[in-house]
Formats: C-alpha cells, structure tokens, sequence
C-alpha cells in the first residue's frame, strides 16, 4: 500500500517538475534570481518557479532527466520492484543529470530554448566541467563525461548494449534474408519475362507453314 502511494506521489511529481521546467522564465522570483519581476509566468505559480529555478540552476539542462527519473522510479515503486533496482535508477539518475549539464557546458554556458534562457551546467555540472577540462584537458574531459553518462543511463534504465546490439543483429539477419528472398524472386521473374520475350521473337521469326488445299476426286456416278 505505502508502496503504491509512493509511486502514485512520484508519477504526480513527473507531471509537476516537467510543466515547470518546461514554463520556466528566468524573471519568475527563485532563489537564484536576485530581482524577480511582479509577475509569475510559470504554469504551477510561485512553487513551480522556485522548484525549476532551483532545478535549473543547480544542474542547467540536465535537470530535464528529473521527470523521467520519477517515471521510472514510480514504475519501480508501483510494479514493486526490488529496492535495489529504485537505487540504481535513482543513482543513475544524478549520474545522468549531472554529466548531461557538464557535456552540454562544454560548448557553452547558456542556452536558449522554449523562449527562455537556461544555464547549460548549473552550479553542480559547469564547476565539474572545469575541474575535469583543467585535469585532462578538453577531449579527455568529454570522453570522461561520456563515459559517465553512458554509465548513469545503463543504471536509470537497465539498457544492455549487448542486448541491443543481439537485436539489431537478429533483425538484420532477418531484413537481409528476405532482402536476399525478394531479390532472388525478382531475377527469377525477370529470367522467366525474358525467355517468353525470346521465344516469343524466335516465334516471329520463323516462316509461316504454307497451306495447300487438295480438291477431293469426284466419282462419276454410273449410268
């Protein structure tokens, strides 16, 4: 029971912290910004802005995993799952947000998107890009994060690479199977069109049987 009311809360929280960070406006009063205009443009009001200007200056971008991460945490919780799979995809899920907002900093700090401007990496993910950038310069930083990332979504989701690489295998042979059947077909189709074209010129070609016509002998009738 506490279980199901746990994910029925996380799957309400899904909707609330996506439509917040989707509506989010750097002018709504949060607690990073220090003059906040009169009025509220979020769709959740006064808790909506301060839950995605907090969202969003902590991580930037990579706060848009936080929905997704409910969801599946809630699946856990309503499908009850093992409490070790909800601590893999909640650590998976701070691995991703985190390491998305740094990968995303590398390019630039800020992005403009929905009409709004958004920190790329926040304080948590542009302070760890600049850490890993100064250690390991920037491609050893990328790759770094790259790594991370892929780990933290094999965490949140329980994706198999090999698995998936199993898949794309078994469908291809099967695509390049009848790929193989289609093609055979139609070589033997144009093989057939061909020989009746063919025979159908050798036909033509040869001289039309000459036709004699025999009169039948009459018989005198006797007299």
């Amino acid at each position: 029971m506490r279980k199901e009311i746990l994910g029925l809360f996380l799957f309400f929280l899904v909707i609330f912290t996506l439509l917040s960070l989707l509506t989010f406006s750097p002018s709504d009063p949060y607690i990073f910004n220090a003059a906040p205009s009169a009025s509220i443009n979020n769709l959740f009001g006064f808790l909506g802005a301060q839950l995605s200007g907090l969202l969003i200056g902590l991580f930037g971008l990579g706060a848009f995993w936080i929905p997704a991460i409910c969801l599946l945490t809630s699946i856990h919780f309503l499908g009850n799952h093992t409490g070790k799979a909800v601590a893999l995809t909640l650590g998976g899920g701070i691995l991703l947000t985190v390491t998305t907002g740094s990968l995303l900093s590398l390019r630039q700090h800020h992005y403009l998107l929905f009409g709004s401007t958004f920190s790329a990496g926040g304080l948590v993910g542009i302070p760890l890009k600049d850490a890993l950038v100064a250690a390991a310069n920037p491609t050893g930083a990328a790759t770094i994060l790259l790594v991370l990332w892929l780990i933290g979504f094999i965490l949140a989701t329980g994706f198999s690479f090999r698995a998936f690489f199993r898949r794309c295998m078994a469908v291809g042979t099967v695509v390049g199977d009848r790929l193989t059947t289609t093609v055979l077909k139609f070589r033997e189709r144009r093989r057939r069109k061909t020989q009746k074209r063919i025979k159908a010129k050798k036909e033509a070609a040869m001289p039309a049987p000459k036709l004699e016509i025999k009169t039948p002998d009459v018989k005198q009738a006797p007299k």
